[in-house]
């Protein structure tokens, strides 16, 4: 036996190498893998913080810019100038009239939304041409056009309007106000 122990004492010692070899790859395996871990984790929370950032930003701009449609829609509803947004896409209707159009034209803004065509319709037929035109190549300048109200009278007023165009540079609304100038005009007529 004691030779038997001899011949296996550097077997044995081998084999007790290399399984101390295979622990300490297995401890530096596992170290390296719970450092890469602790790295992921670390990457996530801060990724995490950045989403929450950017989310309550996101929040704060949505916040801001409701406050400003209601600031402007303040201003365009309390306003005698008739504000207005014609979509021609994907069919033609009143997006928006604000309510000075009963004061004006006495229709309220409900009688455009049902009738798209009626802000056509209410220039006078001399005058319709050169709202056809004007609007095709319009950037907003002032175009006066004689209108005909839902009472018979007629007024003159001072339009203008913009074509809107999509992303494939398609027109696909007319945004645009009007005021009434009839007193401006009457007294220039009488000069």
């Amino acid at each position: 036996m004691k030779n038997n122990e001899k011949t296996n004492k550097p077997l044995l010692r081998q084999n007790a190498e290399e399984q101390q070899k295979l622990h300490a790859n297995k401890a530096v395996d596992t170290f390296t893998t719970e450092a890469d871990n602790l790295k992921l984790i670390h990457e996530l929370q801060v990724l995490q913080i950045d989403l929450k950032m950017k989310n309550e930003e996101l929040a704060q701009s949505k916040l801001a810019l409701r406050k400003n449609e209601e600031d402007y829609r303040q201003l365009a509803e309390s306003s005698t100038t008739l504000v207005y947004r014609l979509l021609l896409k994907p069919e033609l209707k009143f997006d928006y009239v604000s309510p000075s159009a009963t004061a004006i034209t006495g229709y309220s803004p409900e009688d455009h939304y049902n009738d798209p065509q009626l802000g056509f319709k209410l220039v006078h037929p001399d005058d319709r041409m050169l709202l056809e035109n004007t609007t095709i190549y319009s950037k907003g300048e002032p175009l006066e056009l004689r209108w005909i109200r839902k009472d018979g009278l007629v007024i003159w007023t001072e339009q203008r309007n913009v074509l809107l165009f999509d992303e494939n540079n398609e027109p696909y609304a007319i945004e645009g106000n009007a005021r009434d100038i009839s007193d401006r005009k009457n007294k220039d007529d009488n000069k």
